[in-house]
């Protein structure tokens, strides 16, 4: 029971609605662009630092140390090694 009269009606209607709400509509579109962008570029950065802490994550460690002076390089290093076995017990046990 449609007529290309009720059509078009609804189409005005439609278009009116877009003009009236077009900034609410770009509003949430930059919106959820900006959001996506900061997701990627967070999972960027996420895969780029896991693969070089994997690949070189002792020479970077020992280069840290290095950085301290030398009476607190072994107790840092004693305290990063247990900070790491802590951590990894907790992930653990969250998983389970």
């Amino acid at each position: 029971n449609l007529d290309l009269h009720n059509i078009d009606s609804v189409w005005n209607e439609f278009l009116q609605n877009v003009q009236q709400y077009m900034s609410t509509i770009l509003d949430g579109a930059l919106t959820v662009t900006t959001t996506v962008g900061h997701v990627l570029a967070g999972l960027l950065i996420t895969v780029f630092c896991t693969i070089f802490f994997l690949k070189d994550g002792r020479q970077i460690w020992t280069w840290i140390i290095g950085l301290l002076p030398r009476h607190l390089r072994e107790r840092s290093h004693q305290a990063g090694r247990r900070g790491l076995v802590t951590l990894s017990s907790y992930v653990r046990t969250q998983i389970l």
